[in-house]
């Protein structure tokens, strides 16, 4: 296959050959992640916990730019119910 993007991409890229998150969990992960407060700071431990129900005033990155004027888009499973909020369109 002939991909010249993406071997230009990796050439460029940076490899991390570790990665570490702060729970086994995605829903928790993520939340910690796109917020940038740990799992304690947002209360949730678990996928059945979600951080606008511990948290409900905490800002997200992408409602921080979608504030400040910018367009702010999810492709894919970014958080694990529709955190519209944080969107300038629905997905």
């Amino acid at each position: 296959m002939f991909t010249p993007n993406i071997d230009r991409s990796v050439r460029k890229g940076i490899f991390f050959e570790r990665s570490y998150f702060q729970q086994a969990v995605c829903g928790s992960s993520k939340a910690s992640f796109m917020t940038g407060l740990n799992l304690e700071t947002l209360g949730v431990a678990k996928n059945l916990i979600h951080f606008r129900n511990t948290s409900p005033k905490v800002v997200t990155m992408p409602r921080y730019d979608k504030q400040n004027d910018y367009h702010t888009f999810s492709i894919g499973n970014v958080f694990h119910d529709r955190e519209n909020s944080s969107w300038s369109a629905p997905d």
